[in-house]
């Protein structure tokens, strides 16, 4: 069986894949293999994905960002490899095995012929689940990170209602998390360079990018009290009787 989740909501996707595998693991003791895009050869794939051993158990073989960051698909005949591998578990051909490939945002127009290849293939797929936040979501966690907050209010008050509220609050905590986790990395580091920082941190390299930039202007306590104070906001939305948007707009106001 051939799964497919991508889109630009990693949290949610990321859950759903958590929730994949555990459910698989109710039913049946497995095996989980990860391979990611970046590291993946043609020669690991094909031990990963298609040696069969006797009295082995299930397996789930994650696959991760094989369109956004595989070398590979520079390569025609390489494409080719992974697409006949890929179309080998579409449908119930083979029951002991399934792949997931997980991926991020992917900009169709951006892509090269060999990436659009794979992401046809994909798109056939058993299942295939596109975990999507609007664009106008993301410009609102750009306007409170940036402390524009003429924008932001503006915003929260076209986006933000009681069924997206969560959604919103873990995004935006996430994309905060991220600042902690780089202004921390550099404190400690002299040299660095946005891969290694990538690498080491477990962020994408645009993440890392994006939040360095946005490391710079706060001071570390800063960072840590607005933290705090999401922490609370999770809390109070949960157990108190107020509107959680009159919560996020005083969050936007005092900070």
């Amino acid at each position: 069986m051939l799964t497919f989740f991508y889109g630009n909501d990693v949290i949610n996707s990321r859950q759903a894949l958590n929730k994949k595998i555990n459910d698989e693991k109710q039913i049946s003791n497995l095996d989980v293999l990860n391979i990611s895009g970046e590291k993946v050869t043609i020669d690991n794939l094909r031990k990963k994905t298609l040696t069969n051993r006797m009295f082995s158990r299930k397996k789930i073989i994650i696959i991760e960002r094989i369109i956004t960051e595989n070398e590979l698909l520079k390569d025609k005949q390489a494409t080719e490899e992974i697409i006949n591998i890929l179309k080998q578990f579409k449908g119930k051909q083979n029951i002991d095995k399934t792949i997931i490939v997980w991926d991020e945002k992917i900009e169709e127009r951006k892509l090269n012929i060999n990436q659009t290849k794979i992401l046809k293939i994909l798109k056939q797929a058993d299942k295939i689940t596109k975990f999507e936040i609007p664009e106008k979501t993301w410009s609102l966690v750009d306007a409170i990170i940036d402390k524009n907050k003429i924008t932001a209010i503006k915003l929260l008050s076209q986006e933000i209602n009681k069924k997206n509220f969560n959604q919103f609050l873990s995004i935006l905590s996430s994309q905060y998390i991220s600042i902690i986790k780089i202004k921390e990395y550099i404190s400690a580091k002299q040299n660095y360079s946005i891969e290694t920082m990538a690498k080491e941190l477990s962020l994408h390299p645009f993440v890392c990018k994006k939040s360095l930039t946005r490391a710079n202007n706060y001071k570390a306590n800063e960072l840590k009290k607005i933290h705090h104070k999401l922490l609370m906001i999770d809390l109070w939305s949960k157990t108190k009787s107020i509107n959680p948007k009159i919560l996020l707009e005083l969050f936007v106001l005092k900070n």
